[in-house]
């Protein structure tokens, strides 16, 4: 027997007509039968009563009794006892399942194609593709630079302050802030020694630890603008002042 096949239809209104007047018995032993030959490699019984008396699980003496009435439905052929329409029933359903699997082989053969094709597209556009820009991909690595320096120094900055430093993974904003703040000091052309050292300066005045690195902010500021002032020239001096009177009058 098949374990493979597919599920058998019964149309109740047809079995019905055609049955009435078998016992309850000889519904049960035909209702088997069918069943039996549906999973049938022919779609067919054997013509054998022993065999057939014990797929019902009857005696032999049972069947013989029953038999007569039953197998009127059958008709003993090359491959054993077949019922037309439930060969015909099987051979729809055998195409229909054939059918459907040749169409969804179709559609995988042809997807598959597709697929490759989109990869073989992209790969030669990607080796046809430009190259970015010498300057803007200088750019984007010295951002890139800038920000790990950042992210080095402010971590380095709030364990030294007793700052706790934030879990990207659950505080990215707060953890985004404060690389924010030491991005800004190196922006405005502090070194990193000058800022350790600030920190370390105003940490040994203070009796208690600040909440965060925006506390050493001005600090930080007025020492840049103090070593930016010293490093100009006396004359680049005095065309400021200058400036500034004009600019108050």
């Amino acid at each position: 027997m098949s374990d493979t096949a597919p599920a058998i239809p019964l149309f109740g209104d047809a079995y019905l007509a055609d049955t009435r007047h078998l016992s309850l018995e000889e519904h049960g032993a035909y209702l088997q039968l069918l069943m039996i030959a549906w999973r049938s490699p022919n779609c067919a019984l054997p013509d054998d009563d022993t065999r057939i008396a014990r797929m019902l699980g009857i005696t032999a003496n049972r069947w013989s009794k029953i038999r007569a009435v039953v197998m009127g439905f059958w008709t003993l052929g090359e491959h054993g006892w077949t019922q037309k329409r439930l060969s015909k029933e099987r051979a729809f359903v055998e195409k229909k399942r054939r059918t459907n699997s040749d169409a969804a082989n179709s559609r995988w053969k042809k997807q598959l194609i597709e697929n490759k094709q989109a990869g073989l597209c992209e790969r030669i556009s990607e080796r046809n593709a430009p190259p970015p820009p010498p300057n803007i991909a200088a750019k984007a690595a010295s951002a890139r630079a800038s920000e790990n320096d950042a992210a080095g120094l402010m971590v380095e900055l709030c364990q030294a302050a007793g700052i706790s430093v934030p879990d990207p993974s659950r505080n990215f904003d707060k953890h985004k802030g404060l690389i924010a703040i030491v991005q800004t000091w190196i922006d405005a052309g502090a070194d990193p020694d000058e800022v350790r050292k600030i920190v370390s300066d105003k940490l040994a005045a203070m009796s208690t630890n600040p909440r965060s690195l925006q506390y050493f902010d001005g600090a930080v500021r007025d020492a840049i603008a103090a070593r930016t002032a010293s490093s100009r020239s006396p004359e680049l001096v005095a065309a400021l002042k200058m400036a500034e009177r004009i600019n108050a009058a």
